[in-house]
């Protein structure tokens, strides 16, 4: 029996049990704990604004979601990028307490957007995602190592990263220009909260693991009597 192997399948399948079982959100949250931008021409304190955005892309809340517009190429305020962000507290702080974010993401092209948050300390980490024509949920982890996480500062580690995300100062979503398209762009956001596993979630991979654990343990000693013997 290779126990290395047998370890790391209980670890893999472990894992894929807790990310694959319901979840609750987590705080820091705005009521009514996802914001879905419900009522029209409310940003809910979400804006562009520079320093972080630069506001040449009108945002706005055209009726039950938060709308980015990218002005057609020659437009004197169309730019090539932009962020859509909050400071508020209902968004910030410390989200080591969340497992990660959700929210529906629907774009006119096709194209890459990102998941991107800053810290107090001045650093910000990015999380690429695929954009689609019709409305996606996003679900996206607060993991460093298995989800490709990247800082614009260069040198930045992993203990780096979940510093920076108990002190989270902006969070929002940045969005890249889809080249070769010369029209007006619409990227839309909508139903953002964050999550936590179940609390029940906990307790059964606990007991899962230790089921396993023990049915391993006498299977390895039969297979050592059988040996012996």
């Amino acid at each position: 029996m290779n126990i290395a192997r047998v370890l790391l399948t209980v670890f893999a399948f472990g894992l894929g049990f807790l990310f694959g079982t319901p979840e609750v959100l987590a705080t820091p949250v705005m009521p009514p704990t996802t914001q879905t931008w419900d009522v029209a021409d409310n940003l809910y304190s979400w804006t562009n604004a520079p320093a972080l955005g630069n506001a040449l892309s009108p945002l706005s809340n055209p009726g039950g979601y938060l709308q980015m517009t990218f002005p057609a190429v020659g437009d004197p305020f169309s730019p090539a990028n932009d962020f859509m962000y909050s400071q508020d507290a209902a968004y910030v702080g410390g989200l080591t307490n969340s497992w990660g974010v959700r929210f529906s993401f629907r774009a006119s092209d096709l194209g890459s957007a990102t998941l991107r948050f800053r810290s107090e300390s001045g650093h910000i980490w990015d999380l690429g995602f695929d954009t689609t024509t019709d409305w996606t949920t996003n679900t996206l982890y607060f993991v460093y190592s298995q989800y490709g996480w990247q800082s614009t500062t260069a040198g930045l580690t992993e203990s780096d990263f979940y510093t920076d995300l108990a002190s989270v100062d902006t969070i929002g979503i940045y969005v890249d220009r889809v080249l070769g398209d010369t029209s007006t762009q619409y990227y839309d956001l909508d139903n953002w909260e964050y999550f936590v596993p179940e609390p029940g979630t906990i307790c059964m991979l606990g007991t899962f693991l230790l089921s396993f654990g023990l049915a391993q343990r006498r299977r390895l000693k039969d297979l050592l009597k059988q040996y012996i013997a």
